[in-house]
Order: C-alpha cells, then sequence, then structure tokens
C-alpha cells in the first residue's frame, strides 16, 4: 500500500464525480483540483521527478510553502516510491544542514527562498551524481523550473511495481522533533481521523499549520482523501480572513492548533455564529 493510492481510490470509487469533485484547494490562492485533475498531476510529477533521476527508494527534498504545488510534489515522490524529505521553512537557516544531510536526488523548493538554497545548490548540484533543484515558480541560477517541466510532462502511466508499505513516506527534519512516517502508518492514521471525525465526501476540511508537519498530512490531507471529501489548504491564518473562508467554501472540519480553535471561537463569538457548515476541530494534541 502506497498513501498515493487514496487518491486513485477514490477516483476508481466514484467514477462518475471524480471529474467534478474537488480534492485539494488552495484556500489563499483559491486554486483547486478535482480529483481526476489530481491524479493526472501526480502522474505528471512522478513522470518528473523519475526524469530528474529519482530512483524507486529515492529521495526528493521539498521546502515550500504548503500550497497547491507543494502537494502534487509530495504525491509524485510518493507514486514514484520515494521518501519525501521535509524542511519546515521556518528552520530555514539550517536548510543547508538538513538537506545536505538527506542527500536527496531531487530538491523542490520556493524561489523566495532561493538565498538559503543557494549554498546547498552549490553542494549538491554538480559532480558523478547531482542534486537536481527545481523552483517552484520557475528555473533560477544552476535550477529547472518545477511548474514548466510539470506541464511538459509526459503522465507516468505506471508506479514501479514495489511494495512500500513499509518503506518511509517522509522524513521531517525539524531538529526538535525529526520523524519519520511509513505508507502504512500514515493510513493508518489517516483511517483512524477518518473514523473518529465521520469524514464522507460531504466534508471539508482546512488546515493552517505547515505541510512540513506531518500533523497536516495525518489529520487533514489523507483523512479527506480517503473518504473523498475536499482538503482545504490554508498558507496565512488571519482570524477574521480565516472565518470568511470556512463560511463561503462550507468548511466542516478544521485541522489546526489550541490557537487556531480559540481564535476561531473568538471570531464565532463576535459574529454571533460559527461558519455555517462547521462541525468540529481537531487539533494535534488530539493525536
Amino acid at each position: 500500500m502506497n498513501a498515493a493510492d487514496l487518491l486513485t481510490d477514490a477516483v476508481a470509487a466514484r467514477p462518475g464525480t471524480a471529474a467534478t469533485d474537488t480534492a485539494i484547494h488552495w484556500v489563499d490562492r483559491d486554486r483547486l483540483l478535482t480529483y481526476r485533475e489530481a491524479v493526472d498531476a501526480m502522474a505528471r510529477a512522478a513522470a518528473v521527478l523519475d526524469g530528474f533521476g529519482v530512483p524507486a527508494g529515492g529521495r526528493v527534498g521539498l521546502f515550500a510553502h504548503p500550497g497547491l504545488d507543494y502537494v502534487v510534489a509530495l504525491l509524485g515522490a510518493w507514486r514514484l516510491g520515494a521518501t519525501a524529505v521535509l524542511v519546515d521553512l521556518a528552520d530555514k537557516d539550517r536548510f543547508h544542514e538538513l538537506m545536505t544531510a538527506a542527500a536527496p536526488h531531487a530538491v523542490v523548493y520556493t524561489n523566495d527562498h532561493f538565498d538559503y538554497v543557494r549554498p546547498t545548490l552549490a553542494a549538491l548540484g554538480s559532480g558523478d551524481s547531482p542534486t537536481v533543484f527545481a523552483g517552484m515558480d520557475g528555473p533560477q541560477e544552476g535550477t529547472v523550473g518545477w511548474l514548466d517541466a510539470l506541464a511538459e510532462a509526459t503522465p507516468l502511466a505506471e508506479p514501479p511495481a514495489t511494495d512500500t508499505t513499509a518503506a518511509n513516506a517522509i522524513a521531517t527534519t525539524a531538529p526538535a522533533s525529526a520523524t519519520t512516517r511509513t505508507h502504512a502508518d500514515l493510513i493508518e492514521a489517516a483511517t483512524s481521523v477518518a473514523d473518529r471525525l465521520d469524514l464522507t465526501p460531504d466534508d471539508v476540511t482546512l488546515c493552517p499549520t505547515p505541510l512540513a508537519q506531518p500533523f497536516h498530512l495525518e489529520a487533514s490531507i489523507l483523512p479527506a482523501l480517503l473518504r473523498g471529501a475536499t482538503a482545504g489548504l490554508l498558507k496565512t491564518w488571519q482570524p477574521d480572513d480565516a472565518w470568511e473562508q470556512m463560511d463561503r467554501n462550507g468548511t466542516t472540519v478544521l485541522c489546526g492548533t489550541d490557537a487556531h480553535v480559540a481564535d476561531l471561537a473568538r471570531v464565532s463569538g463576535t459574529r454571533g455564529r460559527s461558519p455555517s457548515a462547521f462541525r468540529i476541530a481537531l487539533i494535534e494534541a488530539d493525536l
């Protein structure tokens, strides 16, 4: 079993609505992918990473804001059978140390943090087996453009015929809480959350925590995909704006910290009601 299978299984289970049901919604930019579009994007990302020389069982570094393109790169790595090495932007000053220690075959990064990437590019981007660096928003000095490569890619038809159940899906690098999760770990956690929250295809989650933390995957994205629901991503949390977005988007589940839940309660009290479809909150301590 591979965590990426949750997406393909959701499409197989609902072929009639996969082209219209929203899988992932990047709320900040109001960009979304339907389930069918998400499968295509994942297959393209896997093909790009394969072209970069990432093998099954290889490593893909991710260093970017929590948005749609990050999720596509993550799913593509899984589809290829690679481990995603996640570096939180909050650890940008240690990016070089953390990423060189991981020695990934490719790195997908946010262009606005190129100054932190540059020393690692110099160290890993040359030699007999150079790491390929791809900028989310286009090529920079010595790198390629991630979105350009996706647009030109032919989707990877079939994933490698390897069992990734016990393989690491992610490796987080936060100095105080570095950890790994296998595909089995992520699927077990997602199933538990989906059952506890009684998620259905009508649910819409919202998570404003970094994607470099397992909580975002285990509490929001993967449970939503497991049940054919919509996973909402939010990069910037502003309480009043977030309330408006939840109300407008029909958000039913907030996955966040105590502070996020307290903000929502405060704004809801001021406005005299909760967001229109909201029903439950899940905080990190609950997992």
